[in-house]
């Protein structure tokens, strides 16, 4: 855990403010605000959840004359928020069914692992006797754990970049029959068109894979201590998950244009196995 040195420096929530920040985070509310740089925010979404309004970059820190009470308060406001985020995480990894069994354990125990560390840090602020003991928490809370700005996108995109990757699975598993198909009517008018068409879905699906593997790989590498260097690897995962979208999206439309151009035994099946994928 970091540790913090109290002084007349500490500036963040105190009086009035600290008040209306407590009620707008028991309400959930995005917008909350205080008068400090580390002032809270929204932070998106997992599975419908509302995230805490708690930002995970600067961690908060106490004026001198706040009530040793109000600042408990507010920091179990923010640890259960991350507990609650946590919790959803855990669940959907869980969930997943298109994790491989080491890729699962790896997330389940990062997060496993913040939510014993946040665990252990409510015991720390309720047992508070002084707003130094707060401090530390507090600074521990997010240098330690970063639940929103590490933790949360690392399991979410990982989570996205396997479901594509199945996605292309259940893809190529259309291949076969498509050979087959483009083989009974290879002298047909329309063979060169769905030719071309079959070559485009071997290059969108190879594309779609290669990407996605690299950038998970990298992704899976990060923890909380990596942060802020991992915005970088983060904002490049993103983008690629984005433009694998847009491929798998044109991939779908190759085997609907090569189905639509060929007539062979077999297409009626082929058509119910695209539907299925679609």
């Amino acid at each position: 855990m970091r540790t913090r040195t109290r002084g007349r420096a500490t500036r963040m929530v105190a009086g009035a403010g600290l008040t209306a920040l407590l009620f707008a985070a028991s309400l959930g509310t995005a917008g909350a605000s205080s008068r400090g740089a580390s002032a809270p925010g929204g932070a998106g979404a997992v599975n419908g959840t509302a995230t805490s309004p708690f930002e995970d970059v600067t961690p908060p820190t106490f004026d001198d004359g706040t009530p040793l009470a109000a600042a408990q308060q507010w920091m179990e406001v923010a640890l259960s928020h991350r507990t609650r985020r946590l919790d959803v995480l855990a669940k959907a990894v869980s969930d997943a069914k298109d994790l491989p069994g080491n890729v699962s354990a790896g997330l389940a125990k990062l997060v496993a692992t913040d939510s014993v560390g946040i665990g252990g840090l409510l015991g720390q602020v309720s047992s508070a006797t002084d707003l130094g003991t707060i401090d530390q928490a507090a600074a521990s809370m997010v240098d330690d754990y970063r639940v929103y700005a590490v933790v949360t996108p690392v399991v979410r995109t990982t989570l996205a970049s396997y479901a594509q990757l199945a996605a292309v699975a259940s893809l190529q598993s259309l291949e076969p029959a498509i050979g087959a198909a483009m083989a009974t009517d290879s002298k047909s008018a329309s063979a060169d068109r769905a030719a071309a068409l079959y070559r485009d879905l071997l290059t969108q699906l190879g594309d779609v894979t290669a990407a996605d593997t690299a950038e998970v790989a990298s992704v899976l590498a990060l923890g909380p201590d990596s942060f802020p260097s991992s915005s970088g690897v983060l904002a490049s995962a993103s983008s690629t998950l984005t433009a694998a979208a847009a491929r798998i999206a044109s991939a779908r439309q190759d085997v609907q244009g090569i189905v639509q151009l060929l007539a062979a035994p077999g297409l009626a099946r082929m058509r119910a196995r695209l539907g299925a994928h679609g």
